[in-house]
Order: C-alpha cells, then sequence, then structure tokens
C-alpha cells in the first residue's frame, strides 16, 4: 500500500542519498509493477516512522540477493525498524535469495554489524557533464 507519508519520507531520502537516479514517481511504479516492495513501521500511535523498500537483485550464475533498495525515518528513529529484521529475513528466505544486502552510507556499517552484516564495498558515483 502506498500512504500518503511515504512520498515526502522517500523523497527526502532520495535528496540526501541520491544522485538523481530515481524520484518517488519511479518508486511508486516499481511498488506497483511488484519489482519493489514497500515495509512501513509504526510507532505506539500507528505513526509512520520508517518507510523502506526491497528489491531482487539478479547478479551473475543466477545468485539473487534482497537489496534493502530504499530507507527513510522520522529523526531519531533510524534504528527502530531493526526489531523487523528477522521478518525481513524470513522473507528473504522464502524468495530463495542467497542474502540480503544494503548499499547506503558509512554509518550502516556500524549498525547493521551487530546482526550479522559484513562490509564489501563501497558504491562511488560520479556524475557526468
Amino acid at each position: 500500500r502506498w500512504d500518503k507519508d511515504f512520498q515526502p519520507m522517500i523523497r527526502k531520502a532520495l535528496d540526501k542519498n541520491g544522485a538523481g537516479e530515481l524520484d518517488v514517481v519511479d518508486i511508486y511504479n516499481n511498488i506497483l509493477a511488484g519489482t519493489e516492495v514497500i515495509w512501513e513501521v509504526v510507532d505506539d500511535q500507528w505513526n509512520t516512522v520508517v518507510v523502506l523498500t526491497t528489491v531482487v537483485i539478479r547478479y551473475a550464475e543466477f545468485k539473487r540477493w534482497m537489496q534493502i533498495a530504499q530507507f527513510a525515518s522520522k529523526p531519531h528513529t533510524t534504528t527502530v525498524w531493526l526489531k523487523h529484521l528477522p521478518e525481513l529475513e524470513q522473507y528473504a528466505k522464502e524468495l530463495e535469495v542467497k542474502g540480503i544486502e544494503i548499499i547506503g552510507r558509512k554509518g550502516w556499517e556500524k549498525l547493521m554489524e551487530p546482526y550479522g552484516f559484513k562490509f564489501r564495498a563501497i558504491k562511488l558515483t560520479k556524475e557526468l557533464a
């Protein structure tokens, strides 16, 4: 489901972290097409505090990983979603993927290491004029 709160949260995340590859309409269309799944985390008052999306990425030799593609949170709520990590892991197992990956800023390494995630690479980009 697409909630009115999702759009500004995802737009803010894309503005902060993206290089213009995607916009909110792209994410919305991916969700409608079934190529991206949206997850919502709410607080005790049922307010949306975290929105994230997942996609299945296919690599060589048919290796598939589930990627946390977009992540948006309200201030001071970044870690709230971690209690739902087992649900994401179960979903990934049902999809029969090899694992879960996150491409993000360096701070993700420290946050996710206690949950079994290992640092593998940094994604570097350069916009061409």
